[in-house]
């Protein structure tokens, strides 16, 4: 009795497995066969037998489900679009594992590699198609299988920009964690790193964590060897934020990859008047005009450098005792000094440039004030007439 068993055993096994391979034959014509296009029966059939016991390690079972999937993802007929949400992705899974289970003799595994290789181009350019009809959430799945295919060990080669698309598909679907996650990865494989370190960094900004927006930036200034894009944003940054002594820290080091670089040291000589650090920042204004000397901001903000200077001498001397005559002398005459050079400055910028209004009223300032001197007076009419020209354009 045992053995009848055991045969009886047996038996039902064959009957399995001619089953199945009566399935996968049936696949093969009703959908791969040319001329055959059952692709919904051909399916059904194809699940069956991959999704057995005996042969759901089948390289060819797996081979045969894939192009038939395949051909639904090719076919333009719309009854078929329907068998399968996403077939092309089931097709390459399907390829992965025909590769994957293959026997001695890889009879079907070599033209699953290279129908896998197909499906990495289509999902590519399938994206392509869904980004530009504005569809990004679909835009995104296709360039993620693409990039998933590209990975895969017998390829290993990715289009270059597919991680940046990917990124870029979610940002504009409203996917931002994910957006960052690709943009990450795309910075890490070498493609359009700076772009993408100021996308993540970005996405952090927005979403007002200031820490991982000055972190990202800092990072990436670093792994790409003090990259001055970066160093610039994190330097405006640090700015509006009137965080000056940073800003000041990351624009030396701007300074030390292009010395030559008037605006860098116009930049510096800003936030040192910011801080009151008035002599350092005459300094810089006065690198900036040996490196350009018709530079009218660097001669603007001299000008301004001086008034102020004057202004606050001016200032001293009116909050002293009204009967402290000398030193209020003293104060006034300094005072006029740094006005006077302010007024030099100034001077220089309107020749710089004759149109600049602003400039012709800090003029004025002057001109009034000390009105009642030498030749101020018919300054301060020619002015007038200058911003009343001015005015009138």
């Amino acid at each position: 009795m045992k053995k009848l068993v055991l045969i009886g055993l047996f038996a039902g096994v064959v009957t399995f497995v001619n089953a199945q391979n009566r399935n996968v034959i049936t696949a093969y014509n009703l959908g791969i066969k040319p001329g055959q296009t059952q692709y919904e029966r051909a399916l059904k059939a194809i699940d069956e037998a991959v999704e057995h016991v005996e042969t759901k390690e089948n390289e060819k079972a797996w081979y045969y489900r894939g192009l038939i999937l395949q051909n639904i993802f090719q076919s333009t007929n719309p009854e078929h679009k329907e068998i399968h949400p996403f077939p092309l992705k089931e097709a390459a899974l399907s390829y992965e594992n025909s590769i994957k289970f293959k026997d001695k003799r890889a009879r079907y595994a070599g033209n699953a590699l290279q129908n896998l290789k197909i499906a990495l181009s289509q999902s590519f350019n399938e994206g392509i198609k869904y980004f530009e009809a504005e569809d990004f959430s679909k835009a995104a799945e296709y360039f993620e299988l693409s990039a998933k295919i590209g990975n895969h060990p017998d390829i290993n080669k990715n289009e270059e920009a597919v991680y940046y698309n990917i990124a870029l598909s979610h940002e504009r679907a409203g996917n931002l964690k994910k957006a960052q996650e690709y943009y990450k990865l795309s910075a890490e494989n070498n493609y359009e790193p700076v772009n993408c370190i100021r996308k993540v960094a970005d996405l952090y900004l927005n979403a007002k964590d200031t820490a991982n927006y000055v972190t990202t930036l800092k990072d990436g200034i670093s792994k790409l060897a003090d990259n001055q894009i970066l160093m610039l944003i994190l330097i405006d940054h640090y700015s509006k934020a009137q965080q000056y002594d940073e800003a000041l820290e990351y624009l030396d080091k701007a300074i030390e990859a292009e010395p030559d670089n008037k605006v860098y040291y116009f930049a510096k000589g800003t936030f040192f008047d910011q801080t009151g650090r008035y002599d350092e920042s005459f300094e810089a204004y006065q690198k900036a005009l040996e490196i350009d000397p018709v530079y009218f901001d660097a001669v603007f903000n001299l000008g301004v450098l001086q008034f102020n200077k004057g202004a606050d001498l001016f200032n001293e001397a009116n909050d002293l005792p009204p009967d402290n005559f000398a030193k209020i002398d003293e104060l006034t005459e300094l005072a006029f000094v740094e006005f006077k050079k302010a007024a030099e400055y100034f001077e220089k910028a309107l020749e710089l440039d004759p149109t600049d209004i602003v400039t012709m009223k800090q003029l004025k300032l002057i001109y009034f004030r000390y009105r009642a001197k030498e030749g101020f007076a018919e300054k301060l009419d020619a002015i007038n007439a200058k911003i009343e020209a001015a005015e009138q354009q």
